[in-house]
């Protein structure tokens, strides 16, 4: 739900990606290499108009990298209709999100992150839930330009709505990224990125890759495909990033054909 302009563009892929205030949510290793501290404000509307805002922050420590977070989501209102011919308004599903998380770089080809995160759901403005989960995340440099990646998503407990429990979708990603200095003469780089990922609620495999150029690190161009998509067919997906002095915009669209095209963007500031 909480996620990235950058991971969205990039068909989803989080597992390698560095130096990314945003993507903690989803990835907490992504902070490690963050070397000054940031801020970070972005949102997102979804597939059924659904919408998310989110706010980030991440400040360089003795001990590593620690960064704060809180998102709401919200469905939208609806019309429901009673049995005595009445009828109301309410927000179909609102959720609030905060996270912790801290990521630290061990010599020069190991990164390690870990994050909290907290979510309370509330249910047609009546019924309500909370729920505790984990993220574990590791890179490990390889080759000469090349990083691989473990991460471990959403361990933690069940929403009880109503009578029933729901598991929060815990899952398994590996991820391999590698990056091509000045490709074909061009002056920038590319960077190349693949990942496969393993949900225990779905019993399902997906696999993500993307394609981003960097050009100068103040400009950036990014596509991606992701195999999880309704329908099953494969979702597209790209993006770009403008850096202007210690401001970085970033946005993405994924492109469907159900209700909307899901969109995201965020700034942020670095000090």
């Amino acid at each position: 739900m909480v996620g990235s302009p950058r991971s969205q563009a990039l068909g989803g892929v989080r597992t390698v990606l560095g130096a990314e205030l945003s993507t903690c949510w989803i990835s907490p290793t992504s902070i490690a290499e963050l070397p000054s501290p940031c801020v970070s404000f972005g949102g997102r509307r979804g597939m059924i108009g659904d919408t998310l805002v989110q706010l980030n922050t991440s400040f360089p420590t003795t001990l590593g990298v620690v960064s704060l977070g809180f998102a709401r989501y919200d469905t939208g209102a609806i019309t429901l209709n009673t049995s005595g011919g009445t009828s109301m308004r309410v927000h179909a599903q609102e959720d609030m999100m905060a996270m912790a998380s801290g990521g630290k770089v061990f010599g020069e080809g190991c990164t390690v992150g870990a994050s909290v995160k907290m979510l309370q759901s509330r249910v047609f403005e009546e019924f309500s839930t909370r729920a505790v989960a984990v993220d574990v995340g590791m890179q490990v440099r390889v080759l000469s330009h090349g990083k691989a990646a473990l991460l471990l998503q959403n361990a933690g407990s069940h929403l009880q709505y109503f009578e029933g429990a729901l598991s929060l979708p815990a899952t398994l990603c590996l991820g391999f990224g590698y990056a091509f200095p000045n490709p074909a003469g061009m002056k920038g780089t590319l960077v190349s990125t693949v990942e496969t990922s393993f949900a225990d609620t779905a019993h399902d495999v997906v696999l993500r890759g993307g394609v981003e150029y960097r050009w100068a690190d103040s400009f950036a161009l990014r596509g991606g495909v992701n195999s999880a998509t309704a329908g099953n067919d494969v979702g597209l997906s790209c993006g770009f990033a403008a850096s202007f002095g210690k401001l970085r915009i970033d946005y993405a669209i994924t492109l469907s054909q159900i209700y909307y095209q899901p969109q995201s963007f965020s700034l942020t500031v670095t000090f």
